[in-house]
Formats: C-alpha cells, sequence, structure tokens
C-alpha cells in the first residue's frame, strides 16, 4: 500500500481556514475543483487511512489484479496544486465544536478553523448475526481491507460473500477470479433489487452461476462462529446447513457515518442533513459524499458525489452553486456481464415500457415509463447508448423515441 507523504502537518496545534475531515475520493475531488476555483485560504485535510484520496470503487480490480498500486491511487494528492494544502493521515477525529471552530485529533493535536467539511464516508451496515467482531469476517471499504482479502484468498479455500447488491457481486467475480471458491447470499428473492428488475436479475444469476459462483437467494446468516478452520456459517432458511469457510465479507449495504457530527450537535436524519449547495444547518459546516443527506437523498455512487465536490468547491470559493437534479445510474463491473441501470426500475414490466429482448443473444432492454416520462432504464447484454438514456431520465419522450433509446440509437 502506497502511502502519501508531502505536505505533511507535523505541529501539535494548527490553524486553518478550511478543516476537511475525510480523505476518501469525495474529499480528493474536492480538493482538485478547490483548486481549479483559486480557493485563496488554508485547507487542512484529516484522514483515519495512512493513504487517502485512492479510487475505492477500483478494489475489487485491485483484489483481482486487474490494476495495480499505482493505478488506484489517486493524482489529486500526489500531484502539484495551487493551494495551501497540508495532510494528517493516520489520525481521526475525537471531538468537534463547532461553535468554538476547533477539534481535536487522536493523536493529541488540536485544529483551529474557520470552516470545515465532514466527508467522512459510510461504513457497513452490519446484519444482525455480524454486529459483534469475529475473526474472519470481513468488509470491502478500504485499501487495507482489499490487501487483507487477498491475503484470505490466496489460500484457495472458500468463501463466503453476504449481499447481492454492486460491490458484493464485484468483489465476488474478483476473489473468483484468483482461483477461491465462492458462495454469495442474497437475502432477497433476486440480486441488485434496488437496481434492477426481476427478469434481468434472473439473467444475471444465470450468468454469474456460469461462471462458477454459487448464489443462494432468500438466505440470511443465522450465526457465525470463529474456529480453527476460519468462520462456521449457520443458516436462517436453510437451518440443516452449516458450513465453514475461510472468511465471511460482508456487502450488506453501508450505513453513513455520522458520530462525529450528532456528538457535535450537527444536524441529522440518516445522513448529516445539507441543503442542495452542501451546507448544514449550521454556519460554516458542510458535508459531502456518503455520509451527507443532501435535501433528504443519501447518494453513494461516484458520479453525484463527484457533482456536490463541484458545487460544494464553487460556493467555498464564493460562487453561488447548487446540485442540479441527479439520476443515480452504473454499471455493473463484472468482467463479461455487460449490465447497466439508471433511475427508477419496478420489478415488473408495465404494459406502457419499451422493451426489447433477444433470447437467444441473451439480451434484455427495458426502458420504464410513466405517464409519458422516462423513469428508469435496466440494460442487460447490450448496454449501448447507456449515457444517451441516463440523459433523458427524467424527462418527456414519444414512444418512437422510446423505440430508438431502447434499440440504442439516438432518440430523435
Amino acid at each position: 500500500m502506497e502511502k502519501n507523504t508531502p505536505f505533511l502537518a507535523k505541529a501539535s496545534s494548527i490553524t486553518t481556514d478550511l478543516f476537511i475531515v475525510g480523505g476518501g475520493m469525495a474529499a480528493a475531488h474536492l480538493i482538485r475543483r478547490l483548486a481549479h476555483h483559486g480557493f485563496q485560504g488554508s485547507v487542512l485535510l484529516v484522514g483515519e487511512e495512512s493513504v487517502a484520496g485512492y479510487n475505492r470503487v477500483l478494489l475489487p480490480h485491485y483484489l483481482s489484479n486487474q490494476v495495480s498500486e499505482s493505478d488506484l491511487s489517486n493524482t489529486a494528492l500526489h500531484e502539484p496544486l495551487d493551494l495551501a494544502i497540508s495532510y494528517r493521515l493516520g489520525v481521526s477525529v475525537e471531538s468537534l465544536d463547532t461553535g468554538m471552530q476547533r477539534a481535536r485529533l487522536s493523536d493529541g493535536a488540536s485544529v483551529r478553523f474557520t470552516q470545515v467539511v465532514l466527508a467522512m464516508g459510510s461504513a457497513v451496515a452490519k446484519p444482525p448475526a455480524a454486529e459483534r467482531p469475529t475473526p474472519g469476517v470481513m468488509s470491502l471499504r478500504t485499501w487495507a481491507d482489499a490487501d487483507a482479502l487477498e491475503r484470505v484468498a490466496s489460500r484457495g479455500e472458500p468463501l463466503l460473500f453476504v449481499g447481492g447488491g454492486l460491490l458484493g457481486l464485484e468483489a465476488a467475480d474478483a476473489v473468483l477470479s484468483t482461483g477461491c471458491p465462492v458462495t454469495l447470499i442474497q437475502r432477497s428473492s433476486r440480486l441488485m433489487p434496488r437496481q434492477i428488475d426481476t427478469h434481468a436479475g434472473d439473467l444475471l444469476v444465470d450468468r454469474l452461476r456460469a461462471k462458477g459462483i454459487e448464489i443462494v437467494l432468500g438466505e440470511e446468516v443465522e450465526t457465525l462462529q470463529a474456529n480453527s478452520s476460519g468462520v462456521s456459517v449457520a443458516f436462517r432458511t436453510q437451518t440443516q446447513r452449516k458450513q465453514t469457510f475461510a472468511a465471511v465479507v460482508l456487502a450488506t449495504g453501508c450505513v453513513p457515518r455520522t458520530e462525529l457530527a450528532r456528538a457535535a450537535g450537527i444536524p441529522c436524519e440518516r445522513g448529516i442533513t445539507v441543503d442542495a449547495s452542501m451546507a448544514s444547518p449550521l454556519a460554516g459546516v458542510f458535508a459531502l459524499g456518503e455520509c451527507a443527506e443532501v435535501s433528504g437523498t443519501n447518494y453513494q455512487l461516484v458520479e453525484p458525489i463527484y457533482q456536490q465536490a463541484e458545487v460544494l468547491a464553487k460556493n467555498l470559493c464564493g460562487t453561488s452553486a447548487h446540485i442540479p437534479s441527479v439520476v443515480q445510474g452504473s454499471h455493473l463491473k463484472v468482467e463479461d456481464v455487460p449490465l447497466f441501470f439508471a433511475g427508477v426500475v419496478p420489478p415488473e414490466i408495465d404494459t406502457h415500457d419499451a422493451v426489447i429482448e433477444d433470447s437467444g443473444q441473451r439480451v434484455y432492454r427495458r426502458l420504464c415509463l410513466q405517464d409519458g416520462v422516462l423513469r428508469g432504464a435496466v440494460l442487460y447484454g447490450d448496454t449501448l447508448g447507456a449515457r444517451d438514456i441516463q440523459n433523458h431520465i427524467n424527462t418527456a419522450i414519444s414512444p418512437s423515441q422510446a423505440q430508438s433509446l431502447a434499440f440504442g440509437l439516438k432518440a430523435a
């Protein structure tokens, strides 16, 4: 694992104009945009990890050796920037007083600031069976997590993934590519239930099983117990089944990290409450990324979080800006499984939807329409025109335009 070394802040008492708490992708992009828009003050970034700003989206591909350490590193925190910035890494913020504009770090240092940005990301949403720490029960949130999972997978023993969302599927496929047997359980009746429909889910299950992943739907972990061989797992539905895995990897969703904000009296709902300018109700306090709840919505995908960083950078540099209407969409990054989703996709096909299907080629393209407005889309087997489709979501389109988009053509 590479470490960020330049511009380290070593003083025990630090004064800064802008204090950024968190060293993830959101914070790194904010720094880049602050430099671009000409921020004039001093900036201090404090991050819990010894390395900051790397591309977490690539962690599964790092596991499968498709990307290197240098590919994973984000150059924003290494390249020269026209910005008075310093870093303090490998430490956490133990207390935050927004009224006094002070913070205390875990290494004993104190920080005085004028404005603060909370960009602390999210944590794994642990199922009841995993609430207590258990040796061999892991997640994939950080670079260190990826290194630890890589060491376990290198033994070639069976691993269990819990959760069939984007991260769970990408990580399971990455581990499978190393030659390690993989089982994945999902508590709902289909994979990616928040993003894709029943038919796309069936196609996805068939393809992943053909690749060698054992997938069990409608199942949950009942108990986890560490033993000399790894982790013994009892299942809730298949009560007679008990199996030992080298490790259990939790990919059960995430929850915004709000502990510091709540302790400081910063308003929170599910995430830290901010408006469309990324400002909290408290003056000089902002939030960004997975820990933020923007006008009632908590975003987990990179594209809308980068939009947040752009808006916040402009506001911190004196230009008024607000988050535009955001349509979330993404590609599943699993080799040989073309899948794209965007917007809202109901489980079943409606008579008004535009659907193209070729069962022989295992191609399925559905555009979800409601009162003449494109609300969502799922593309399996052929993702041609995905970006154009995403750009049309929440806009009125004619039946002929819907058909053109469904066939991967530009809307007339």
